[in-house]
């Protein structure tokens, strides 16, 4: 994935995301949210 990818090679301190749903599990958060959570080596906020 581009972001993770980016986020290893960038100086970087958090990646920002948007969820549409409230909840954050895998069903409501998708895929693209879920690989960043699981992959990403910096923190992650996400935003609802």
């Amino acid at each position: 994935m581009k972001i993770i990818k980016m986020s290893k090679e960038g100086d970087y301190d958090v990646i920002v995301i948007g969820s549409k749903n409230p909840s954050i599990t895998t069903h409501l958060l998708g895929s693209n949210a879920e690989s960043i959570l699981r992959y990403a080596s910096i923190p992650v906020l996400v935003v609802r």
